[in-house]
Parts: structure tokens; C-alpha cells; sequence
């Protein structure tokens, strides 16, 4: 006779499928806030015809309107500006999952979660630095 042994648990079951996303999306956003980084520092580089980090009132942005003309502004200034709460309430999230034991069982969604905390820290240090609330500050000038 021949016996067959399956996992009675899935990676990806669909029980977990929650906290997969919650792991997932400090990377995804850390994408996300790059290309919006770069993108504003490309629109001040407009401006000014080299790299800077601009900020409010400069001597190449003052008397411009840096809205006109670019269209994915509103979705970069609110972004950048929106990043510092979002990393943080993904770090909130991810330390609840943990204390009320939402991984237990699972090793490789636990690895998972603890890479997207680290994440969600590493965007919210970045996120708060000077340069980067000079950027924020300028966009919503």
C-alpha cells in the first residue's frame, strides 16, 4: 500500500493571505517612494538645470509654480508627504500581528514580517531626514 503525505498547511492559504500583504507592502511602498523621490528631484533638476535638494523658497523655485505642466504632481507630493505616517502605521500593524501571534506556525511569514518591519524602519528614517522633508515641503509649497 502505498501512503501519500500532503501539507495540511499551504504557504499562501488562504487564512494567511492577510498577512502576506501586510509583509509585502513595505517593499512595494519603498519602490514606490523611490520613483516618487526621483521624480520630484527630476522636476527641481527642471528647474534649476542641475541635481539639488530643493526646498522652500529657493533661488530657482521661488517664483515658479512647480504644479503646472506635470501631471503626476499631486500623486508625488502626497506621497512623499504621506510616507512618514504610512511606515509607521505599517510598523504598528506589523508589531499587533506579532503580539497577538498571527504568524505562529508559520516560519517563513514570520521572516517575512520581521523583513517588512525593517523595511517600514528604514522608510521612516529615510523618510524623516532633513533632505527628505525639504523635498516634502517644497512639493506642497
Amino acid at each position: 500500500m502505498t501512503t501519500v503525505t500532503t501539507r495540511s498547511s499551504l504557504p499562501f492559504s488562504r487564512r494567511r493571505t492577510g498577512g502576506w500583504l501586510v509583509a509585502g507592502f513595505p517593499f512595494a511602498f519603498a519602490v514606490w517612494y523611490a520613483v516618487c523621490f526621483g521624480l520630484a528631484l527630476g522636476r527641481a533638476r527642471e528647474f534649476a538645470g542641475h541635481w539639488y535638494i530643493p526646498s522652500m523658497n529657493d533661488e530657482y523655485t521661488a517664483t515658479v509654480d512647480i504644479w503646472s505642466g506635470w501631471r503626476m504632481s499631486w500623486l508625488v507630493a502626497y506621497s512623499i508627504s504621506w510616507t512618514p505616517l504610512l511606515a509607521g502605521f505599517s510598523l504598528f500593524v506589523t508589531g499587533m500581528l506579532f503580539i497577538l501571534g498571527y504568524q505562529s506556525g508559520h516560519r517563513r511569514l514570520s521572516i517575512a514580517l520581521v523583513g517588512g518591519a525593517v523595511m517600514s524602519l528604514v522608510i521612516l528614517v529615510v523618510a524623516v531626514t532633513p533632505a527628505a522633508q525639504s523635498v516634502s515641503v517644497w512639493l506642497l509649497d
